[in-house]
C-alpha cells in the first residue's frame, strides 16, 4: 500500500506508547514530574540527615490503589451473607431492606385499592332519580373517574367480564349499566325514594343506642361511647397507637394497663379524647379506622 513503512512505523509507535500507558496504570499513576538536580553542592550529611532523607524518599515512594474485587466476586461474597448487590449502593440498600421481597409485596399495607361498595356507593346513590342529581354532576361523565372505576372493576368485579354481546358506544353508558348490576349485589334500591322519615326509620331499626345525629358526628366523644368503643376494638388496640400520635409515656402507661385488652383499650381512647379534646370525634375516629380498613368493627356505635 502507499506509505506502508510510515503507516507500519506510526502504528508500532502507537502500540508502544499504548504499553507505556498501561504499565503507568498497574503502577498507581506515579507523577511524571522529573525533578531538576540542583547545581549547588551539597552539605556534608550526617547520619541524623541521611535516616530523615531515607525516610523522606520512602514517603515518596507512590502507593498503589487497592484494586477493588470484581463484581462477580462481591455477589457472591455479599450472597453468603444473604444479600444482594444490584451494582448501585442506593438500588442494593432498597431490594435489601426486606430479606423477602415476594412477602414484602403480598403485604396488606400495600393493598390501596378501595372495596367496590366504598368507590360505587355513592355514583349508584345518583342513579336514583328521586334524589335529584343532574346529569352534568353525575360521577359517571367525569373522566378520571370513569377511568378508575374501570381498573377498579378490572380487578375486582365479575361483571366486567360478563358484558355479552351489547354494544355500547359510550363509558358513562357502559359504568350506569355495571352499577345497576352492582346495586343488585349491594342490595341498593336506586327507584325508592328516600326521604328523612326514611332515614330516621333506618336508624332506629339498626338500633342507634346513642341517638347520634349528624352534628353529633363532629362533636367530643362521650364516655358511653368510648365504653362501646372499647369493647368493639379490644383485640385491634395496637392498630391505633400510630394513628393517634400521643406521647410515649402515656403509649407506655396503657400497655403496662392491668388487665385485658379492653381495659387497655379503653385507657388509650381516653388517653386520646383528652389529648385532642374536641378534635377526638366520631368523624375523625371513623376517617382513622377507614384508614385501617377497621371501620366495620364499630358498625352500630355512632
Amino acid at each position: 500500500p502507499p506509505n506502508g513503512k510510515a503507516f507500519s512505523s506510526s502504528a508500532k509507535a502507537i502500540l508502544k506508547r499504548e504499553l507505556i500507558w498501561i504499565r503507568w496504570k498497574n503502577e498507581g499513576c506515579p507523577s511524571m514530574v522529573i525533578p531538576t538536580p540542583s547545581t549547588a553542592a551539597p552539605p556534608p550529611a550526617s547520619e541524623d540527615t541521611e535516616a530523615a532523607a531515607g525516610a523522606a524518599e520512602a514517603d515518596k515512594k507512590p502507593n498503589p490503589r487497592k484494586r477493588k474485587l470484581p463484581l462477580g466476586d462481591m455477589m457472591k461474597l455479599e450472597a453468603k451473607h444473604g444479600k444482594i448487590n444490584l451494582g448501585n449502593k442506593g438500588l442494593t440498600k432498597l431490594w435489601n431492606i426486606n430479606p423477602d421481597n415476594l412477602e414484602a409485596c403480598k403485604d396488606k399495607e400495600r393493598n390501596f385499592l378501595p372495596s367496590l361498595r366504598e368507590y360505587f356507593e355513592d355514583p349508584i346513590q345518583e342513579l336514583n332519580p328521586h334524589n335529584g342529581v343532574e346529569e352534568q354532576y353525575k360521577k359517571v361523565n367525569e373522566g378520571e373517574w370513569g377511568w378508575r372505576a374501570l381498573r377498579l372493576m378490572s380487578r375486582r368485579s365479575q361483571h366486567f367480564f360478563l358484558l355479552g354481546n351489547m354494544n355500547i358506544s359510550k363509558l358513562p353508558d357502559y359504568l350506569e349499566l355495571m352499577m345497576k348490576r352492582m346495586a343488585k349485589d349491594f342490595d341498593i334500591n336506586i327507584d325508592e325514594p328516600v326521604t328523612a322519615a326514611d332515614g330516621d326509620g333506618e336508624a332506629a331499626a339498626n338500633g342507634d343506642s346513642n341517638g347520634t345525629d349528624a352534628k353529633d358526628m363532629n362533636s367530643k366523644l362521650t364516655d358511653e361511647q368510648i365504653a362501646q368503643l372499647a369493647v368493639k376494638l379490644a383485640e385491634k388496640w395496637e392498630a391505633l397507637i400510630p394513628k393517634f400520635c400521643l406521647p410515649q409515656e402515656k403509649v407506655d402507661e396503657c400497655k403496662e394497663a392491668s388487665g385485658g385488652n379492653e381495659e387497655k383499650c379503653l385507657k388509650l381512647l381516653t388517653a386520646w379524647v383528652q389529648q385532642d379534646q374536641d378534635g377526638a370525634s366520631p368523624a375523625e375516629l371513623t376517617y382513622l379506622l377507614g384508614s385501617l380498613k377497621m371501620g366495620q368493627l364499630i358498625d352500630g356505635v355512632f
